[in-house]
């Protein structure tokens, strides 16, 4: 068994603490500061570094790094790409749906509709990830996974965010439900296709949102305004 590097030790620690929201958007961490903490040279503490800035994590800030928040222009790169492979994802779920997944998904789902009529939001957004997380790990692809996992961390504050937006909840309760019958009919197709819509809702309330708040805290709730809706959810096995 390979022995871990120090720069993939820090690599990993700090990835963890964005994940985690220990370190949230806007916040630095110092070279000087982790190469005390993990008992290094500034050299392995260097590359890590470098590797979260190219990973789109961070950004340089003086002798350190500060997390970063994607800009309008990077939301409209990042989303269609998540679009696609988070539709992706989503077939190849329901291709492989066992029972157990499925009864997963179903306990989720029914959590993540009380929720959302109790306003519950904190709860709402730990459930949907679990969610996500089930249907991206049911896919079986360990690049899709990867790939999918890095893309979601670079966006995390900003998906947290627009659930908190009007009644962004209900809308995406109602998304889920489409994509629930895809999964329940083991229909590969369907449940790319709902899995899509419901990407591309959430980017368009996500980008209005954004284009109202220029200057945002993901941290506060968003600037009191009209709610943003988009058409109903279509179950794509209705259509003709």
């Amino acid at each position: 068994m390979s022995r871990i590097t120090g720069a993939e030790r820090v690599y990993q620690a700090v990835y963890a603490d964005i994940q985690g929201r220990v370190l949230r958007p806007g916040e630095v961490v110092r070279e000087d500061m982790l190469a005390k903490q993990y008992g290094l040279s500034r050299t392995p503490v260097r590359e890590a570094l470098r590797r979260l800035v190219q990973d789109g994590l961070c950004e340089k800030h003086g002798s350190g790094l500060r997390i970063s928040l994607p800009t309008l222009d990077q939301v409209h790169e990042i989303y269609p790409i998540v679009s696609v492979l988070e539709g992706l994802a989503a077939r190849l779920c329901a291709e492989q749906m066992t029972s157990s997944t499925l009864e997963e998904l179903e306990s989720l789902d029914a959590g993540m509709r009380d929720m959302s009529a109790a306003g519950d939001t904190a709860a709402f957004v730990e459930a949907n990830q679990q969610f996500h997380d089930v249907i991206l790990m049911t896919s079986n692809n360990a690049s899709l996974v990867q790939t999918v996992q890095r893309l979601r961390l670079i966006t995390l504050a900003l998906r947290r965010y627009q659930l908190r937006i009007g009644s962004r909840m209900d809308q995406s309760s109602g998304e889920h439900r489409v994509l629930m019958n895809a999964f329940r009919s083991r229909d590969g197709p369907a449940a790319e296709e709902a899995m899509r819509r419901h990407v591309d809702s959430g980017h368009h309330i996500l980008v209005t949102a954004l284009s109202r708040d220029a200057l945002f805290d993901p941290h506060e709730e968003p600037t009191p305004g009209p709610d943003v809706h988009t058409q109903e959810p279509v179950d794509p096995s209705h259509e003709e």
